[in-house]
């Protein structure tokens, strides 16, 4: 049980780690942009990283719990699952980053 919350934890704090420094990264790209226009790709990307967030955090618990079952060593269960879905967040914030960037381009050409 214990091996199921620290990976919860790690991954969830690392992925709203990743996604905080998206966000500096965000401002910067919408230079340029009204900030009508920009704040619906903030809301974009902060709905779509806390959702990434949740559920890399929840998915890497259902990893630990196959791989303990499995009679994997409880700390390289975690790490591998904490490694792997930190990186697939990464991944998947950097899409929500372009998305919130067309977003806030669409926002902008549509009116």
């Amino acid at each position: 049980m214990a091996a199921k919350i620290i990976t919860f934890l790690l991954i969830l704090v690392a992925n709203v780690g990743v996604g905080v420094g998206f966000v500096f990264m965000l401002m910067l790209g919408l230079n340029g942009f009204s900030e009508h226009d920009a704040n619906y790709a903030f809301g974009v990307f902060i709905a779509g990283g806390l959702l990434v967030s949740l559920l890399m955090a929840v998915i890497g618990v259902f990893l630990v719990r196959f791989l303990i079952g499995k009679q994997w060593n409880a700390v390289l269960a975690v790490l591998l699952s904490v490694v792997g879905f930190v990186a697939l967040g990464f991944v998947l914030k950097v899409v929500i980053f372009f998305i919130a960037i067309f977003v806030a381009d669409f926002v902008r050409t549509a009116r």
